[in-house]
């Protein structure tokens, strides 16, 4: 996994990194690639094996597929 500059200001909140992405229906996380955030929202879907994720996102798009790639890992509170 990689570092982020802000990692501890995350950890302080209460936000982890999360291993089992089939566990994350439902909760709001923050999707990072290669140690920069690149979306957040609330996980509608995710596949049983966890290795793809549907996100509703905060942004202008209502929904977005996230696919679980080497670099890209997500955390959630």
């Amino acid at each position: 996994m990689n570092s982020h500059t802000g990692r501890s200001a995350f950890d302080a909140a209460g936000w982890q990194p999360v291993d089992d992405w089939a566990s994350v229906e439902g909760r709001y996380i923050e999707i990072y690639r290669h140690g920069v955030q690149i979306d957040r929202g609330v996980v509608d879907a995710v596949t049983a094996d966890g290795t793809i994720l549907w996100l509703m996102q905060d942004g202008a798009l209502p929904r977005r597929i996230i696919e679980q790639l080497p670099g890209t890992y997500i955390r959630g509170g």
